[in-house]
């Protein structure tokens, strides 16, 4: 379990938001694609997340981020029908999104993203696609950054075609 602090941690009272990354497949042939969720429960309110992603691993080749996106038509999308501003940043495999103003709960795990990955033709071996915590962040409904924990990462193994 990863661990990423923030100034309102559990010593200061405030319960732990979980991220966790969900793969479409645990298995792919090399040159395909796979898409990763992201997934967030938050016991207190959420104004706004940043989650950023890595790849680790593999024996060969590279999977390489194709795409990333929020659909925001999702009824698990955390901010579902709220008034809100998401971007998008392809190059630095991250995405945001944040409300206006005020919170709302992520009790049970809301949808936050989807990234698409494709691999290389000479990818081989198991691929992990994990959080980078120094740029993965949730803020409360003040904006401040709460502590937040890993449920997770994703993985998959690419197979020769």
């Amino acid at each position: 379990t990863q661990f990423a602090p923030g100034p309102n941690g559990p010593e200061g009272g405030s319960s732990l938001a979980t991220i966790t990354l969900d793969g479409s497949a645990k298995r792919i042939t090399a040159g395909n694609t796979f898409t990763v969720e992201a997934f967030l429960n938050s016991p207190s309110a959420v104004r706004g997340h940043q989650i950023a992603v890595q790849v680790i691993g593999g024996s060969a080749g590279t999977l390489t981020l194709e795409s990333l996106s929020i659909d925001s038509e999702r009824t698990n999308y955390g901010f579902y029908g709220l008034s809100h501003v998401p971007a998008l940043d392809l190059a630095h495999a991250r995405v945001a999104d944040a409300l206006y103003s005020g919170g709302t709960p992520f009790i049970t795990n809301k949808y936050a993203a989807s990234f698409v990955f494709r691999s290389s033709l000479t990818a081989r071996g198991t691929f992990t696609i994990s959080l980078r915590p120094n740029e993965t962040h949730v803020r409360n409904t003040n904006g401040e950054v709460n502590d937040w924990i890993s449920g997770g990462d994703a993985t998959v193994t690419v197979n020769a075609p």
